[in-house]
């Protein structure tokens, strides 16, 4: 499933995104450490003492650990490391009196740098030191989930339904569509008929968005259509172009270029149609724009064609001579 998911973009959760990715970081802690144990959500309105969901050991005592951090923009905040170590002191202080915190999980959607990763790691050696300082038998184990390892988890076959509310994916799969239409076909009885079937415009739809083999028919047929009425076009082979409309007629022909480089050899699909769907309206675009310039120069031209020719001017004689 080639998707790219945007955390900033995620669907706000009571209003608001940082509340809907601490809702979505936590449900797929939930899910990943599931065969450990329940998973208990904790409110952090008021202050959830460095824990915003973790797994109980059987007891109540938080076995495993997870926080979240909406960390977004282009840049790592310094601040951000502060707010992390803040909220881990705080949940190994707060758990002390039990001292089974096995395992502590922060989740954010970034991805660190080397830099950053050294960081984290010096980080890490600290929290454990002041795990052992509190009195804890064992030190936590401190992991980080960044952009690379929620897009894992999220991509899983289980987790479409999270893409689909969360970020707007839809939830296509075979053996979905499969069940859906065997439905279809069972609820309509005798209707259904195959040998009477009508094509219509949403069974063109379905092969293209499945890309069959009748779709890649229909798309070969198409650009070898298209593509060859605009290389035969005179606006490729002429040169004499006037001053004014030149410029348009090459912006034109890098444009176009673009379109054919984004086709690929014929024989395979572009690798990316939402780049080639943007090539070609930026050609077409480019061809209106030359359209226009022709369009301006041949009325310009007509102009100059049709204009009465202007009489010569009258010498002073004939101007002050007196009218018969």
């Amino acid at each position: 499933m080639p998707v790219s998911i945007d955390f900033e973009r995620i669907k706000p959760h009571r209003g608001d995104r940082r509340w809907a990715f601490e809702e979505l970081c936590y449900l797929l802690f939930a899910e990943d450490f599931r065969s450990s144990g329940e998973a208990i959500r904790r409110e952090g309105a008021g202050g959830d003492g460095g824990i915003e969901g973790y797994i109980h050991d059987g007891a109540g005592r938080v076995k495993i650990g997870m926080q979240s951090k909406f960390f977004v923009g282009a840049a790592f905040e310094s601040g951000w490391w502060s707010k992390m170590n803040k909220s881990v002191q705080d949940a190994l202080a707060a758990n002390t009196h039990h001292g089974v915190m096995e395992r502590y999980v922060i989740c954010t959607p970034r991805i660190l740098t080397k830099k950053q990763r050294d960081r984290w790691d010096r980080l890490c050696l600290e929290w454990m030191g002041y795990a052992i300082t509190l009195g804890y038998p064992t030190a936590p184990e401190f992991t980080h989930w960044g952009y690379s390892e929620l897009e894992s988890k999220l991509l899983q076959p289980a987790m479409r339904g999270h893409l689909l509310y969360w970020f707007g994916f839809p939830n296509f799969n075979n053996e979905r569509c499969a069940h859906l239409n065997h439905a279809t076909i069972v609820g309509l009885h005798e209707r259904f008929m195959p040998g009477l079937h009508t094509p219509t415009e949403c069974e063109v739809q379905l092969h293209r968005f499945l890309r069959t083999e009748r779709f890649w028919q229909e798309f070969v047929k198409e650009t070898r259509k298209v593509v060859g009425r605009a290389r035969e076009g005179s606006w490729m082979t002429r040169d004499d172009w006037p001053k004014v409309v030149k410029p348009f007629v090459v912006d034109a022909k890098s444009k176009f270029a673009t379109v054919v480089q984004f086709l690929g050899d014929g024989c395979h699909f572009p690798a990316s149609l939402q780049e080639l769907a943007a090539a070609g309206t930026n050609f077409e675009a480019s061809a209106d724009h030359l359209y226009d310039a022709l369009s301006d120069y041949a009325e310009k031209q007509k102009s100059k064609r049709v204009s009465p020719a202007k009489a010569p001017p009258k010498t002073t004689k004939e101007l002050t001579a007196p009218k018969s």
